[in-house]
């Protein structure tokens, strides 16, 4: 192999890094209240359990010194959607980005899987369902979450690639 061909191959493995663990669980059951943070990162999720109404939650920028950046200001740090803040199921940080997926419950929530962008306050729908689903393998490339893998929870699923 030449040191060319070398190169190559090292930067095509190096440009999709795979997350194999699920999504972190905070249903109903599980819930811990209170604050998760980003591993080093400015932001962090404030959990709320509670109890029959679910588990909701909202992002924040945790020390308002470091990250003053608009739409965020000295008091209005929090941001919550009922969309994707409502009967939360789960979440994952995606690592080294400021952007968090989070996972909501059909029941009371809106069955979606959301890819929030914190810095701009932005969030995308990537998966819809009336059903329970789970996510896996989550494959995180250089720019981007790539693509997930999902499931009914009771057998290997489906990979979707993230367009």
């Amino acid at each position: 192999m030449t040191p060319k061909t070398l190169f190559a191959v090292l930067l095509l493995s190096l440009s999709s890094l795979t997350f194999a663990g699920p999504l972190q669980d905070i249903f109903p059951r599980v819930c811990e209240p209170g604050v998760y943070d980003q591993p080093d990162g400015d932001f962090a999720l404030y959990v709320f359990c509670d109890d029959a109404a679910g588990t909701n939650v909202a992002a924040f920028v945790k020390d308002y010194g470091r990250y003053v950046r608009p739409p965020y200001r000295e008091a209005e740090r929090f941001w919550q959607d009922a969309s994707w803040g409502t009967d939360v199921l789960g979440f994952f940080w995606v690592p080294n980005r400021n952007e968090l997926l989070i996972k909501t419950s059909p029941i009371y929530g809106t069955g979606t899987l959301y890819l929030l962008e914190l810095e701009s306050q932005t969030s995308k729908a990537l998966y819809e369902s009336s059903d329970e689903f789970c996510v896996t393998n989550i494959n995180v490339g250089v720019n981007a979450v790539d693509s997930f893998e999902v499931s009914d929870c009771s057998e290997a699923g489906e990979t979707l690639v993230i367009q």
